[in-house]
């Protein structure tokens, strides 16, 4: 499993993917695969996630290119690898080419940028939404339903 775009995002904890590793890791041991081993481990404890069964980071041997693809070749010439688990449309494109089985961890909710919690599209001033309140109260006023 990959660590960023599955676990975290540049460092943010992305909650599905770590309830994913949890669950796997339930019946399966789980080798995390990621950038540097030292900054991943910290950053692991950090987000509680204590016992891990192994970390490859990228400093492989002979592996100087397509690095992401050569950890999970790594991975499987050390003993059977059961899944693959990236957020990586075109690494699991390859990884399925050369025979792993792979599960895509696509998360939506930040890709439009309507759903990210900084953007200012769909936010209200706080004149607009005093205006629309006064407006309904008025509405409510001259309801004759009421």
């Amino acid at each position: 499993m990959y660590i960023d775009g599955v676990l975290s995002n540049k460092g943010v904890a992305i909650k599905d993917g770590l309830a994913l590793y949890r669950t796997l890791k339930e019946k399966m041991a789980v080798i995390l695969l990621c950038e540097d081993k030292e900054k991943a481990d910290r950053w692991l404890r950090e987000n509680k996630i204590l016992q891990v069964d192994n970390i490859v980071d990228q400093k492989l041997p002979g592996a100087l290119d397509d690095v992401l693809f050569r950890q999970a070749e790594w991975c499987r010439s050390q003993g059977p690898v059961d899944y693959v688990v990236t957020s990586d449309v075109d690494l699991s494109k390859k990884l399925l080419e050369f025979g792993f089985r792979v599960l895509l961890f696509l998360d939506p909710v930040y890709l439009d940028h309507k759903f990210r919690p900084d953007t200012r599209t769909g936010m209200k001033s706080w004149s607009d939404i005093k205006a629309e309140l006064d407006k309904q109260q008025d509405l409510y006023l001259e309801d004759p339903r009421k």
